[in-house]
């Protein structure tokens, strides 16, 4: 199967939602950081993937968005926003509770979660998604 990435405008556009319904500050903190963010599960090294797992994949936008906070705020929610609408793109539902959700958001920031900790995680708290007709 052939993955497709979240681009920057899809991005921007979670981000967007997010904090239209939070209505908390708007805003890009560093546009280069936003592109690491969008760039991270593609990342290669010598020509390895770093991130080999479609959950790994997915973990490494909420990772990278809740250490580099590129956004003025709403970095762990645009994070797992991106990592379930990629997960979705792909077949798959994060079905964890919102208490679950934000934990792992907030211990991720903590640092007491990395990618392959998060993917864990998202794998024991999806499901397939019904197929689209």
């Amino acid at each position: 199967m052939k993955l497709v990435y979240l681009s920057w405008d899809e991005l921007q556009e979670i981000h967007e939602s997010v904090i239209s319904r939070s209505g908390d500050l708007p805003g890009v903190r560093q546009q280069g950081l936003v592109h690491l963010c969008v760039e991270a599960p593609q990342r290669k090294i010598y020509g390895h993937e770093v991130y080999t797992s479609i959950f790994e994949k997915a973990s490494s936008y909420l990772f990278e968005m809740a250490k580099l906070h590129p956004y003025s705020d709403g970095n762990k929610r645009t994070g797992y926003e991106a990592a379930y609408v990629f997960l979705r793109r792909h077949g798959y539902l994060l079905v964890a509770s919102k208490t679950s959700a934000v934990g792992v958001c907030r211990e991720t920031a903590e640092c007491s979660y990395d990618v392959e900790g998060l993917a864990g995680w998202m794998t024991e708290n999806v499901r397939r998604a019904p197929a689209r007709v």
